[in-house]
């Protein structure tokens, strides 16, 4: 297993409850939500003895998806200050992700399969400063912590078919284990439309080479009940292995 402790979470808590904390903060809303990520997948293997690409729709993530767990939490000041919480939680297996015939001779030909397991937790706190709001447009810049725990299962097999004495099967294992921290910045900006609808966007990079894009239409409703629809990309790379989650993303959530 891979570790790498950048900064303690206690320490980002800390400040950001400090930056909220002041007399003139203390008012504001909370919002709880659901945030859904529906993602296409690629993970390139190549750097690993797997030596591989597993490239999945979001169709067939959620035929292969075992487990999936998501909550989302905000506070928001009179200010325009912001601090947000995520969490993800997922699992998804198939034990023939690749799969291929390879005719090395007409009378014995064999065929090689990967099959692969993945459990991901990310954990993200952010919190938003306001720069600018005028004329219904607001722009914040972000910082925060994002948390990976991310466990992958690669199984490599081949096996001989046809004439007798052909290659006995053969099965290769690999596991990989990573959890680290990294500390994000970025900017983020929101513009209503008018009454309830809205358009946001933001961008944040990790310091160990992370990065998350999204956009997203929004409406929020007379009662507190509000629904976001968009598009997200999370890229990381976990101890050199390249992972990409990109598609669309709904959130429904509720304002007090």
């Amino acid at each position: 297993m891979q570790t790498r402790t950048i900064i303690p979470e206690a320490v980002i808590a800390s400040a950001l409850t400090l930056a909220l904390s002041s007399p003139s903060s203390r008012a504001g809303e909370w919002s709880i939500s659901m945030p859904i990520h529906a993602p296409n997948l690629t993970l390139d293997l190549s750097a690993t003895p797997a030596d591989g690409q597993i490239e999945k729709s979001v169709g067939e993530l959620f035929d292969m998806a075992t487990a999936y767990a998501t909550f989302g939490v905000k506070y928001q000041n009179d200010d325009g200050h912001y601090i947000s919480y995520q969490g993800w939680y997922g699992k998804y297996g198939n034990d023939e992700a690749f799969h291929q015939e390879i005719p090395s001779h007409p009378n014995n030909p064999k065929e090689v399969g990967m099959g692969f397991n993945m459990k991901q937790q990310i954990h993200a706190i952010e919190m938003g400063i306001q720069l600018l709001d005028s004329h219904d447009f607001e722009l914040y810049g972000t910082v925060g912590v994002r948390d990976y725990d991310l466990t992958i299962d690669v199984n490599v097999w081949q096996e001989g078919l046809g004439l007798p004495g052909s290659d006995l099967p053969g099965l290769k294992s690999v596991r990989t284990e990573f959890a680290w921290h990294e500390i994000t910045a970025g900017i983020a900006a929101k513009y209503t439309i008018h009454g309830g609808h809205t358009l946001d966007a933001s961008y944040s990079l990790g310091n160990g080479g992370s990065y998350r894009a999204e956009a997203a239409y929004g409406y929020r409703f007379d009662n507190g009940i509000f629904t976001r629809t968009g598009y997200r990309v999370d890229y990381f790379e976990a101890d050199g292995i390249p992972v990409e989650e990109s598609g669309v993303m709904f959130e429904f959530g509720y304002t007090f």
